[in-house]
Parts: C-alpha cells; sequence; structure tokens
C-alpha cells in the first residue's frame, strides 16, 4: 500500500496513454518512473478500483487513484522514452526508476533486463542461473512494478508463454503476446 506521507504530490501524476500496443498507465513521482501498468482498467479520471476480471499482481493506478494523486498528462521526459519503444522493438530505456523489491527481486530484475528485445529465456534458466527455483522467478516477475523497463514479457514457461504481471490468461496474456511479436520474438504460443 502506498501511503501519501513521503509524496510530494504536486510533483506527482498519474495517466494512461494510448499507445499501437495498447493502453499503458504511467505513474511518477518528480523525475523518477513510479509504476507502469499495461492495459490498465481504471479510468484515470476517477478513483474508482479497476475491473478485477483478470487482476494482475497489484494495481499501481488504482493505488495511486486511492492516493489522490493527481490525473494528468504525462511528461516528456517519459511519454518519448514510451513512445519510442512503440515505434523501434529494440528501443533502449533509460528512464529513472523509484527503488522498488526485495533484493531477491531486484537481482532477478537486473538479470532480466540483460534479456535483448526479440529474444525469449525460460523462468527455468533463471532461475538455474540464480540458484532458485522457477516459481521464484516467477514471482518476481509478478511483483515487477515496470514492466517494459523490466522486460519480463520476455520470460516465458519452458511449454508456452507462462504467465505475465500475475495473470495466467485473458487481457494481460494477450499484451505479453503482442510485446513480443512487437519485438519479433521466435516463440510467440
Amino acid at each position: 500500500m502506498v501511503t501519501t506521507s513521503w509524496i510530494d504530490l504536486t510533483e506527482a501524476g498519474r495517466s494512461i496513454i494510448n499507445t499501437k500496443l495498447g493502453r499503458i498507465g504511467l505513474c511518477w513521482h518528480a523525475n523518477q518512473v513510479t509504476a507502469i501498468e499495461l492495459d490498465p482498467q481504471i479510468d484515470p479520471q476517477s478513483d474508482s478500483a479497476p475491473n478485477r476480471t483478470h487482476h494482475p499482481a497489484w494495481h499501481p493506478l488504482a493505488t495511486y487513484a486511492s492516493a489522490r494523486l493527481a490525473a494528468r498528462s504525462a511528461p516528456d521526459w517519459l511519454l518519448q522514452q514510451i513512445h519510442a519503444y512503440c515505434r523501434q522493438p529494440d528501443f533502449r530505456f533509460c528512464l529513472p526508476m523509484a527503488p522498488a523489491g526485495t533484493d531477491f527481486q531486484r537481482r532477478v530484475w537486473r538479470l532480466i533486463a540483460t534479456i535483448p528485445a526479440g529474444y525469449t529465456r525460460t523462468y527455468a534458466e533463471l532461475a538455474s542461473e540464480l540458484g532458485t527455483s522457477p516459481r521464484a522467478v516467477g514471482g518476481a516477475c509478478r511483483a515487477n512494478p515496470y514492466p517494459l523497463l523490466v522486460p519480463c514479457h520476455r520470460v516465458v514457461a519452458v511449454h508456452g508463454l507462462g504467465g505475465f504481471s500475475g495473470a495466467s490468461g485473458g487481457r494481460l496474456l494477450a499484451f505479453k503476446r503482442r510485446l513480443l511479436t512487437h519485438e519479433g520474438a521466435g516463440v510467440v504460443m
């Protein structure tokens, strides 16, 4: 749960943008990204909860809405890079991210960040490299507040796509498939 005691709300915001890949929810504070949500099911102008038919592990836009974070236009420094990725699949993000996750999750995310666009690795491969279980890698992916920036969509199951953002089917798995197709990954099931 996000509390507002540490956030200067005048420097923070949330927005949903439409891209050729789908809707992308963005949250930021000052000059840092605080959360990204793919295919958010919440009205950026309202404080209502998202449609939870295929709920991800958490809903950053709903959390930030409940903190009364202003819905406003996303800053250019953030929009330019999101749109650059949508035009150019191998675009490498260089956005400041607010600190998040446990030490283990950050280790997993650093390894995932090395997977180039157009390629995939399995949960099992990453687990072997990290000395942990595929399920633990999946849990770290589920907790990732920065999909796209930390490209967990490039992590797949041995025999299929696996899950995405805490969902094992539906709209979020369809978004994962769109991202992999956009990047030219060979394994799109």
